[in-house]
């Protein structure tokens, strides 16, 4: 018989409880077959699945309450460690908020900062030769213009005028207009 969806969900649940209790597959598949859920391993798989999607969903929602949690409880005990004179524990303390909040540079940044600094070491040596040898060289010869390309216009046909007295009558005298 298939399980109703709040039977699933209820399963699902009890799987996320488990895997936070540090139960691994096995123990979920045991704990599947005591339960009576009558389930394959690739169904139980399914569940780990769904409770571990749930976990990282709630992981996400709650990120930033988790996150000013820690600060807060990290100044609680600052403030008893400094009161009950224990300046060693409030430096520790201080130390960790430092590092929760980001404020140290980690290994990775350590190391791409000495990358930087030696790539732009060597970016200043290279400008530098680059300069020296501009410096020792002769101007380079001025490159010939080409000449300019002769413009051909093109005009109408000439038209012959003819002196109207001295035409021959009967024949169409040529105009400029047409």
């Amino acid at each position: 018989m298939k399980a109703s969806r709040a039977e699933v969900a209820k399963r699902v649940e009890a799987v996320l409880d488990l895997r936070l209790g540090c139960a691994g597959r096995h123990e979920i598949l045991q704990y599947s077959a005591t339960m009576g859920w009558g389930l394959k391993p690739r169904q139980v798989d399914e569940y780990i699945h769904r409770a571990d999607i749930m976990l990282v969903e709630e992981q996400k929602t709650n990120r930033k309450m988790v996150f000013a949690l820690h600060l807060a409880r990290r100044e609680y005990l600052y403030a008893k460690a400094v009161d009950a004179g224990k300046l060693q524990t409030a430096l520790n303390i201080l130390d960790s908020d430092a590092k929760l909040r980001g404020l140290y540079p980690n290994k990775d940044s350590k190391k791409l900062m000495m990358m930087v600094k030696d790539l732009s070491r060597k970016i200043d040596e290279l400008s530098d030769r680059l300069r020296a040898y501009l410096q020792h060289q002769p101007s380079p010869p001025e490159m010939p213009q080409p000449a300019p390309e002769p413009i051909h216009l093109q005009y109408p046909e000439p038209v012959e005028l003819v002196d109207q007295d001295a035409h021959t009558p009967g024949l169409p005298v040529p105009t400029l207009a047409g």
